[in-house]
């Protein structure tokens, strides 16, 4: 009994990883940072630098991992201005969409 409790357990951490795979998402820049916008909700983006290659709009597949802070951001000047998103994600694959 306690050994099917620890696979349960095992299986359901599995599978509420905060890792994605495979996203489509545009690429969307304002002063506040870099986003990534997928079903029409935006994710901030914490390194920034593998989407440096891409333009304001452009569209890519994504591979992400949800955060819970983006050390990048420490210290970063941005703008006042308020940018509705749903949390922060760290790009871990990225290719432009054909």
């Amino acid at each position: 009994m306690k050994n099917s409790l620890i696979i349960l357990f095992l299986a359901v951490l599995t599978m509420s990883c905060t890792k994605r795979n495979g996203a489509e998402a545009s690429v969307t820049r304002d002063c506040t940072g870099t986003y990534i916008r997928i079903l029409e909700k935006d994710f901030l983006v914490c390194n920034i630098n593998k989407l440096s290659d891409f333009n304001e709009g452009d569209k890519v597949q994504v591979s992400y991992k949800l955060e819970s802070n983006c050390p990048e951001m420490d210290g970063r000047m941005v703008c006042m201005m308020y940018h509705e998103n749903e949390g922060m994600v760290r790009i871990l694959k990225v290719k432009k969409q054909k």
